[in-house]
């Protein structure tokens, strides 16, 4: 089965993280992978080293018909069976043909972006049920994967006070606002791994706050675990997802975590049990938490175990590649029977 990826929104976060985790998984598979994106350094370089086939086009307003006939080209000349749009504009502008279209959804994207796809992917329930109320019955449910690669810790030395870590892009979504307020109620230091629109915006909250001497924005980082390895709190403040990458990443190092009750956010944990889940956009209740977890180490192994546990039940490369192939193959058999009827 020959598999098309088209991702031309923009940006470095939690999407183009998964695709080309998933284009690797399912080419080592024996399934081949063509991605067309926009420029993406991490990207790119991820799928170089993986020997992923992909072509970077530019989707600008003067580009853009030039690179939708590339686009076409390719696709007409690999002849995929099935093509995924990841994101809103990726699926305004997919292909249309016999092949099967799909629309791949990690937020609470229009569902009228989808219209040009055969098929709906969520990552969470909650965005299944989105789309299904939406108008797209069809929507199917295919969870996050995450790389389990060994890093020694970050060098925390020069750290003298507990360390949380939060990973993200840093767009409104995320509530690191709502995080930057929590730590002027916490003796903590914090790092911020990601990149976005806010952080200008983010970097003067901090100074405003008094808190800057214990906030580092890290950027783009390609070493989440060995960012984890070092934390001793893993805080995800976010008020909607589909399901985190980065919380994927903290459970599978069984690393506690504090996250919120916002949409879609933390679906597949338990609070009390798996982790500290408290209302959106309260940071009473998240500095709170998090000083309870570091108050009572014990407690934070406790539910880190138990979120490992859940991932390693759940969201393996293996389980969520075999629901991938499965649920394609499906919808291209189906399809092909549906044109065959049409044409007889």
């Amino acid at each position: 089965m020959k598999i098309h990826h088209l991702i031309i929104d923009g940006g470095s976060g939690g999407a183009e993280t998964f695709l080309s985790r998933l284009a690797r998984a399912l080419q080592a598979r024996g399934h081949p992978q063509h991605v067309i994106l926009t420029a993406n350094a991490p990207q790119e370089e991820y799928m170089r080293r993986h020997d992923v086939p992909h072509t970077v086009l530019d989707f600008g307003k003067l580009s853009k018909p030039f690179s939708l006939l590339k686009m076409r080209r390719i696709v007409n000349r690999e002849r995929p069976d099935a093509i995924v749009a990841w994101m809103s504009r990726s699926g305004r502008n997919i292909p249309r043909g016999r092949h099967l279209t799909v629309g791949r959804l990690g937020n609470r994207y229009k569902i009228d972006n989808f219209k040009r796809c055969d098929l709906i992917v969520g990552n969470s329930p909650d965005l299944v049920e989105f789309a299904i109320q939406g108008g797209r019955p069809d929507a199917r449910l295919i969870t996050n994967f995450i790389e389990l690669s060994p890093f020694p810790p970050i060098d925390r030395s020069h750290i003298r006070r507990p360390l949380l870590l939060a990973c993200a892009r840093l767009n409104p979504a995320k509530g690191f606002d709502v995080l930057l307020h929590a730590l002027t109620r916490l003796d903590a230091h914090l790092w911020i791994a990601g990149v976005g629109k806010l952080r200008e915006e983010l970097e003067s909250l901090a100074i405003r706050l008094g808190v800057a001497d214990r906030v580092e924005f890290l950027g783009w980082r390609s070493d989440v675990p060995a960012l984890l390895a070092a934390a001793d709190v893993f805080v995800f403040p976010s008020r909607w997802e589909g399901t985190s990458n980065s919380l994927l990443e903290a459970a599978a190092a069984a690393k506690p975590i504090v996250t919120t009750s916002g949409l879609s956010v933390s679906w597949f944990l338990e609070h009390e049990k798996s982790a500290l889940i408290v209302p959106v956009d309260d940071e009473e209740a998240l500095a709170r938490a998090v000083q309870r977890l570091v108050s009572e180490p014990n407690l934070g192994h406790q539910l880190g175990l138990a979120a490992q546990r859940i991932y390693q039940s759940t969201f393996s490369e293996d389980a969520v590649c075999d629901q991938w192939i499965k649920t394609l193959a499906e919808a291209i058999e189906a399809k092909a029977a549906a044109s065959s009827l049409r044409g007889s």
